[in-house]
């Protein structure tokens, strides 16, 4: 790089970290308004294990196509 990017960079660096501090994480400090049942922690958990290791299962299943087509 160049040093007149550099020295850009380096006047626009104040700028930058100002419009950078206004934003929070949204960090809820009290509890649920309604609390999640077991029923709902499990479909919810089983679904995302199905939605994560479906394609991957998928894929290892029909390897040997993918192979065969090369």
């Amino acid at each position: 790089m160049s040093a007149a990017v550099l020295r850009g960079i380096a006047r626009l660096a104040p700028a930058l970290r100002l419009a950078a501090l206004p934003q929070r994480a949204g960090i809820a400090t009290k509890p649920a308004r309604s609390p999640v049942s077991t029923v709902e922690s499990i479909i919810g958990f089983s679904t995302l294990t199905i939605v994560m290791l479906l394609p991957a299962g998928w894929f290892l299943t029909n390897i040997e196509s993918f192979k065969k087509q090369e």
